[in-house]
């Protein structure tokens, strides 16, 4: 089993029973499963930038067997290697399946009672007591553990402080949607998402970009974010994030890369930008998109522009990203528009619920469309003149 395949298992054990997550563990084998979670701990993990190396044992216990690790945390992230740190000055120690849950499962049902903390600053140390410099040797210590501990049990990050912090352009540079995205997704964060964004970013470079991606994946804790890109960026491959490669334009390759790892219950495009493989990849994949699921379309104003298919003149033509996007206001009320037979309603009619339009982004929302016309007694030829007063 792969380590992606390991991790989805964990977070699908994650929403029934405790006993379900120690059964999964015992499927999956204690030390798979470990590395796993310590993976998480250490890309969640965000000590601050001034703090120096401090070395934090970690011990994880399933039955009778204790898996150690010495995470390093320090202003350059974390790192974790499996063994043990006799001199480390700080050691903890947690259920595996409880870590498992507080890590992968929803918020309300996080667990960390059966944490253990044993500070070992200063055990050692011979001579007369000398409080100062014990708090000075302490204070890395804490910071370092509260870096640790908030990966475990952190407060809801907002999405534009996660933007800023991977390096996307989402938040804080040329665009500004992380406060529309958070109004439509925080009702997802804490379930089992699967997400894809079409273009990781970095163009031929493989191992630039990939900022959104992390993006994503620190935002929805317990979600699956693939990532479609038409260069290889297979280096920006870890737990819980997947790069593919093809071609937004393709329809056959977008159907057959959906069939294998969708539905998905958000798409991002951010790709090309330019407005036929927008809408290519809009027609051939929001049927991949779950009901109350959501399909964005980034960077509208390139709709605007020549060299990317729009035109700044015909601000209505279905061929430009925006044109098209403005026929789906129209099908919302396919049912009442005279002359027009729901059964020839095309699919974005019967299947799009509401659509939200940004400055450079539109979230589309993906549901039944079908409340029924007006009732036949109302007039479609103008309504009857008032009686006098």
């Amino acid at each position: 089993m792969t380590e992606q395949e390991t991790v989805e298992a964990l977070i699908l054990a994650v929403g029934g029973r405790p006993d379900d997550v120690r059964a999964a563990v015992d499927r999956l084998g204690a030390g798979p499963v470990a590395e796993a979670v310590v993976a998480e701990l250490r890309f969640r993990a965000a000590p601050p930038a001034d703090l120096p190396e401090v070395n934090v044992q970690l011990d994880l216990v399933h039955g009778d067997r204790t898996l150690g690790f010495v995470v390093t945390l320090s202003g350059k992230g974390a790192t974790a290697d499996a063994g043990q740190d006799p001199d480390a000055p700080m050691w903890v120690s947690y259920e595996l399946a409880d870590l498992v849950r507080a890590v992968y499962g929803p918020s309300g049902g996080r667990a960390g009672h059966t944490r253990r903390v044993e500070l070992r600053l200063g055990r050692d140390e011979s001579g007369p007591p000398n409080p100062k410099a014990y708090l000075v040797k302490l204070e890395p210590v804490s910071r370092a553990v509260h870096a640790l501990f908030g990966a475990v049990d952190p407060a809801e990050p907002d999405l534009g402080d996660l933007a800023v912090r991977y390096a996307t352009d989402k938040w804080g540079g040329l665009h500004w949607f992380t406060p529309h995205y958070q109004r439509h997704f925080s009702e997802l964060r804490d379930e089992p998402v699967r997400l894809l964004e079409i273009g990781i970013g970095g163009y031929e470079q493989p191992h630039l970009g990939g900022g959104s991606l992390r993006t994503w994946k620190r935002y929805f804790r317990r979600g699956l974010i693939y990532g479609l890109d038409i260069f290889d960026k297979s280096a920006h491959d870890e737990p819980r994030i997947t790069t593919l490669r093809g071609d937004q334009s393709d329809p056959a390759y977008l159907r057959e890369m959906a069939e294998r790892y969708g539905p998905f219950d958000i798409i991002v495009d951010d790709g090309s930008h330019i407005s036929g493989h927008v809408l290519v990849s809009l027609r051939t994949l929001l049927p991949y998109v779950r009901p109350g699921g959501y399909y964005v379309v980034e960077d509208l104003m390139f709709s605007y522009f020549q060299g990317f298919g729009g035109s700044p003149t015909d601000l209505n033509s279905p061929d430009t990203s925006v044109g098209f996007l403005k026929t789906l206001a129209d099908g919302l009320h396919y049912e009442d528009r005279p002359g027009l037979d729901p059964a020839q309603a095309r699919y974005f009619d019967r299947h799009i619920g509401a659509v939200h339009f940004y400055r450079g982004v539109a979230v589309i929302e993906k549901s039944a469309n079908a409340e029924g016309s007006l009732p036949p007694w109302i007039p479609r030829s103008g309504m009857p003149p008032r009686p006098a007063q």
